[in-house]
C-alpha cells in the first residue's frame, strides 16, 4: 500500500507498507514499496479527461451543452448508441447520459479477460456499453459508467486531433511537471510498481494489461505525491479557470456525491 494526505497549506505525509513488485512483470521477486512506488490510478484518470474535456471548453472548442453527435460519426450514434432523447457532453461528464456500463457486459469482460494484452479500440469500448441498451433518457437519472469516459476520450481525440495519451501528456501531465506519471505505450509498468487487482467474481491480476483497455477512463499510472500536485493545481487555478473547477466541483443531485469526474 502507498498512502498520501495533503492538508492544504498545513502539511503533507506520505507512506507505503508491504511489497511493489521489482521489474516489469507479475511474478518478479518483492521490493519494498516506497511512497514514490508509481501504481496504475484506475477511474481517477476520469478527472484527467474531465479536466482535458474543460481545456478545450475554455478555448472556445467545445460546450459542455453540445450534442455529442456534433463530434461523433452519425454512423456510432445510430448504430451503438441509439439515445432517445439529446444527449451533450455533461451527461458523460457526470454519468447521466443513460448509457450502461462497458465493464458489466459479462461477454466483454470475458472476452477481455482471455487476453488482457490485446489492443481494444475505444470503438469497442463504446460498443460494449452501448450495445446493452439504454438504462434511462439523458439527463433523466445518474448512473456511474465507464463508456461516457470512453465516449469523451473519443471527443477529445476528435476535437485535438491527438490521441488521448498524447493530449493528456500535452496538455496537463508535461505543464505541471508531474514527472512520474504517464499513460503507458506497453502492457507493463517499468520500474518498481504496485501489483493492480479487480474482483470480478474472483480477484483478476490486471498488473499486466494493454493500457488501449482503459482508455479514457482508467489508463493513467502515477504516484500518490504526483496526484496530490495535480489536484493541487485544479484548485489552485494552475490548469483550469476557477469557474471549470467550480464545474468540477458541482454535484449532480442524484448521485453518490459525483461531480465531473470528481467522486467525494
Amino acid at each position: 500500500m502507498v498512502a498520501s494526505v495533503h492538508v492544504p497549506g498545513q502539511w503533507t505525509w506520505e507512506g507505503a507498507s508491504g511489497n511493489a513488485i521489482s521489474g516489469i512483470t507479475a511474478g518478479y521477486p518483492a521490493t519494498l514499496a516506497r511512497p514514490q512506488t508509481r501504481f496504475r490510478t484506475g477511474s481517477i484518470t476520469k478527472v484527467f479527461a474531465a479536466a482535458g474535456i474543460l481545456l478545450l471548453e475554455e478555448e472556445g472548442l467545445i460546450s459542455l451543452q453540445d450534442d455529442v453527435s456534433l463530434y461523433l460519426r452519425p454512423t456510432l450514434l445510430n448504430d451503438t448508441i441509439k439515445n432517445s432523447a439529446p444527449l451533450t457532453i455533461i451527461h458523460l461528464l457526470n454519468h447521466t447520459s443513460g448509457i450502461l456500463n462497458s465493464a458489466d457486459n459479462t461477454d466483454c469482460l470475458q472476452d477481455a479477460l482471455s487476453d488482457l494484452t490485446r489492443y481494444f479500440p475505444l470503438e469497442e469500448a463504446i460498443y460494449c456499453g452501448a450495445v446493452q441498451g439504454e438504462y434511462f433518457p439523458p439527463g433523466f437519472a445518474w448512473s456511474y459508467s465507464n463508456t461516457n469516459y470512453s465516449i469523451l476520450a473519443m471527443i477529445i481525440e476528435q476535437v485535438s486531433g491527438l490521441d488521448f495519451k498524447t493530449f493528456i501528456e500535452n496538455r496537463i501531465i508535461q505543464p505541471l511537471g508531474l514527472n512520474e506519471t504517464e499513460i503507458p505505450v506497453n502492457d507493463e509498468i517499468s520500474g518498481d510498481h504496485m501489483g493492480c487487482y479487480w474482483n470480478v467474481g474472483q480477484w483478476i491480476d490486471l498488473t499486466i494489461v494493454d493500457p488501449s483497455l482503459y482508455n479514457g477512463w482508467a489508463s493513467v499510472v502515477s504516484t500518490a505525491s504526483d496526484l496530490t500536485k495535480f489536484f493541487r493545481s485544479l484548485r489552485e487555478g494552475a490548469l483550469i479557470s476557477p469557474a471549470s473547477w467550480q464545474k468540477m466541483m458541482t454535484i449532480y443531485p442524484g448521485s453518490w456525491d459525483y461531480g465531473l469526474g470528481l467522486e467525494f
